[in-house]
């Protein structure tokens, strides 16, 4: 058989110039897939890894310090930092607490971040340094910029590790402010609860002042075993402070784990003396007077025995002579104190008593010193 006939087919099936117009078409189409599959399927160099750096992620608690207003109501969780690369910062928890610091009303931030960076041999990369625990670390946003310490470092954990630590403290206040002072007030920061009251207790000290423990409920941030509360761990002899629009205060811990002060309330009976007053002032005590502080009572006088007080006299010949005072007043007190007792100290105004002490007691229209002479 002949390749081409006389009429122009192959082999007498196909025409020529149909089979040159498939070949064509069949090389066009492999030439394309040729490319297409070349592009897509080209093997990758793994020498040039290194300058596709593996991001990885790592969450960092920041300690941002004392910071003004304006860095307190700006920071904000979704607040993010880009650097150049693949490093970047996303804020994902803020924690705010009052620092005590005397009369200025500054707020320390804590923040926990989101941290997109690079593993290398020597840890974790974020930006051109590897990060480690007490580094510096500034976190630059459009809006504000701010310097932290990095103070933990983990694989995961959006969120602040926080809990609720109870504590009672101590400070001294005028007597307005002690009454403002109600169980449920709030201290509130960038709209979340970081401490409430419990528990309170006050105690005059002289006319217009009162010795007070607050009983409070802290939000602290957990690390390990430790609480903290505006930096400082919540530890006995710590400054705590507590701020409403109605007052402002600063106190120091003095117990933890309770929001009540030290010891189980007991009624004690104690004889106090005083001694050189005038008659007026010994008239003016009588049985049935309270000492009242927030509504509670803290001792009730139950007996007055007034005598003249004595005086000693010297004769001319030397003689010594005791003689009843023509004016002066000695008074005993029979007074029954509401006290406290631990397993050592009985404690009266929030601090331990015994025979021989001096106390001071905030009567109607009379506030004075006087020694106990014995307590049954």
């Amino acid at each position: 058989m002949k390749i081409i006939d006389e009429d122009g087919d192959l082999f007498g099936l196909v025409n020529v110039v149909d089979a040159l117009v498939v070949l064509v078409v069949l090389a066009v189409a492999v030439a394309g897939a040729t490319l297409v599959l070349g592009a897509g399927s080209e093997p990758t160099d793994d020498t040039n890894s290194d300058t596709t750096p593996n991001t990885t992620v790592r969450y960092a608690t920041l300690d941002l310090g004392s910071q003004p207003d304006e860095i307190v109501d700006g920071l904000r969780t979704g607040d993010e930092m880009n650097l150049d690369g693949p490093s970047n910062l996303t804020i994902t928890d803020v924690h705010a607490t009052p620092v005590a610091n005397g009369g200025n009303k500054d707020t320390r931030l804590t923040v926990r971040a989101r941290l997109n960076g690079t593993e290398s041999g020597d840890g974790f990369v974020f930006g051109e340094n590897r990060l480690q625990l007490g580094q510096g670390l500034t976190v630059d946003t459009a809006d504000y910029s701010v310097k932290g310490n990095v103070i933990a470092i983990d694989r995961d954990g959006e969120s602040l590790a926080v809990n609720q630590t109870p504590g009672v403290i101590e400070t001294e206040l005028d007597a307005a402010t002690a009454e403002a002072i109600q169980v449920g007030d709030q201290h509130r920061l960038k709209g979340e609860t970081v401490a409430t009251v419990r528990n309170v207790t006050a105690y005059p000290i002289s006319e217009n002042t009162r010795r007070v423990f607050v009983g409070l409920e802290l939000t602290t941030i957990e690390s390990g075993d430790a609480s903290t509360y505006g930096s400082r761990e919540v530890s006995l002899g710590a400054n705590v402070a507590f701020r409403t629009d109605e007052y402002d205060l600063t106190g120091t811990v003095v117990r933890r784990g309770s929001t009540v002060e030290f010891g189980e309330p007991i009624t004690m009976t104690a004889m106090m003396k005083l001694e050189g007053v005038s008659p007026e002032f010994a008239e003016s005590l009588e049985p049935g007077l309270t000492e009242t502080e927030r509504n509670e009572t803290l001792a009730t006088i139950q007996n007055v025995d007034v005598q003249p007080a004595g005086v000693i006299l010297k004769s001319n010949d030397g003689d010594i002579y005791l003689r009843d005072h023509p004016t002066q007043k000695d008074v005993t007190l029979t007074v029954e104190l509401a006290t406290r007792r631990t397993d050592s100290t009985l404690r009266f105004h929030g601090r331990p008593i015994q025979e021989g002490d001096t106390v001071t007691l905030d009567l109607p229209k009379r506030t004075f010193n006087v020694e106990i002479t014995e307590l049954e």
